[in-house]
């Protein structure tokens, strides 16, 4: 399976595992957007992918993706996710790794993660105890893009405005991923990319906003510590069709996804993190992809679309 990881690094260095992307096999062409600005020549990531799909299934990748049983069910569910059409009425066991406490329960256990807890009720009753951090985060658990997702400044007995109270949202420790630039303070994920096992790419995402999500794509390289090489960088509109939108979505984009699909904005600096740090994301992700490969669906614990 095709997965793309996202990560936060808190300030002491810590890598926090924050969730899986499955589906839309994105993370390529963004890292060779940066690799071309750094080097000035193409990356070679499309080629490893392609190569990669022939050595493991035997066909090329467009082939694979459009290959899987569930891709159609997939596709209606990020729509829906991204807030948009209904909820699929179909369920796909897939579904199950899409839903983030699922993922916690399957990969908490052995890779680091934010303490999480289902909000049910009001912030200061859920498991009382298990936050590392005063600062907390609410998300969906199905969602992506940082749609629905807030930030609760301290444990507070009042209950959030609007928040539904049916099991559909985590609560988090707030993970502080942020680096210093002449822009002031930005927060910074990192995106993986990894393929059956095997780790394909990994760029860093810049934004002035609380969350990094589709932030400045910008290249990661490794060094002695985390630091913008040029705090004072420029950024670059790209416009381009996204490679993943071909395979996934073929000529049937949907037109809300055309800005995502078709711009990337780029920085002309690299963001340096430990060569230790950097190696242990590589395994997580190469580790990550294969248990997702080979992963039984139906043994998995049920997520919140089975249950309402």
């Amino acid at each position: 399976m095709y997965v793309g990881l996202d990560f936060l690094i808190d300030k002491k260095g810590k890598i926090f595992l924050t969730e899986v992307n499955t589906g839309l096999p994105g993370g390529a062409q963004e890292y060779d957007f940066v690799y071309r600005q750094r080097f000035n020549k193409p990356s070679g990531v499309f080629n490893k992918i392609e190569d990669l799909s022939i050595q493991l299934y035997r066909k090329d990748f467009k082939s694979y993706i459009n290959g899987l049983t569930y891709l159609n069910d997939l596709k209606r569910l990020k729509t829906w996710m991204d807030g948009q059409g209904s909820i699929p009425e179909r369920f796909h066991p897939v579904f199950r790794l899409e839903d983030k406490w699922v993922q916690y329960l399957l990969l908490s256990k052995k890779y680091p993660m934010a303490d999480t807890c289902i909000y049910k009720d009001n912030i200061a009753d859920i498991s009382p105890g298990i936050f590392s951090t005063n600062r907390l985060v609410l998300k969906k658990r199905y969602g992506r893009g940082g749609y629905g997702f807030k930030i609760i400044e301290q444990k507070d007995s009042m209950r959030v405005d609007g928040l539904p109270l049916d099991g559909s949202y985590l609560c988090q420790s707030y993970i502080d991923s942020s680096v210093g630039s002449k822009y002031g303070p930005l927060q910074f994920s990192l995106r993986a990319a990894a393929f059956s096992g095997s780790f394909i790419c990994m760029f860093a995402n810049l934004s002035e906003n609380i969350t990094s999500n589709h932030g400045i794509r910008t290249f990661v390289s490794k060094g002695d510590e985390f630091v913008l090489k040029d705090t004072s960088f420029k950024k670059m509109t790209i416009i381009k069709k996204a490679w993943e939108a071909d395979i996934f979505f073929g000529d049937s984009i949907p037109q809300y996804l055309h800005e995502k699909l078709y711009k990337e904005v780029i920085s002309d600096t690299e963001l340096t993190i430990p060569k230790k740090t950097y190696q242990t994301i590589v395994r997580y992700a190469e580790e990550i992809s294969l248990l997702y490969t080979n992963i039984v669906l139906s043994e998995l614990p049920e997520c919140y679309l089975e249950n309402i």
